[in-house]
């Protein structure tokens, strides 16, 4: 095969690459993002269903539920404070 018949390398690769990083761009994107979201939810959500189901086991449902809204308001309670005392601080 003579040279006259290879297309231009240098642009042809370019190409190449400029395609390549455009694929794993949407394959980051398509697959990557949802399993690494999917990932975080799940660190985030299993502690919460194992917490809620050992407090069910031990406090039955209505315990349960007001265990949860306790633990709830303390934090919501706790973040009020932070920010006033954050404000009020000489």
């Amino acid at each position: 095969m003579s040279d006259d018949n290879l297309p231009d390398t240098e642009a042809e690769s370019s190409r190449i690459r400029d395609v390549w990083i455009v694929l794993w761009s949407l394959f980051q994107l398509v697959v990557l993002m949802p399993l690494a979201v999917l990932g975080a939810l799940a660190l985030v959500l299993v502690p919460l269903a194992l917490y809620a189901y050992f407090l069910y086991q031990g406090l039955g449902l209505i315990g349960t539920i007001a265990a949860i809204v306790l633990h709830i308001s303390v934090l919501r309670l706790l973040t009020l404070f932070s920010r006033w005392y954050g404000r009020h601080r000489p």
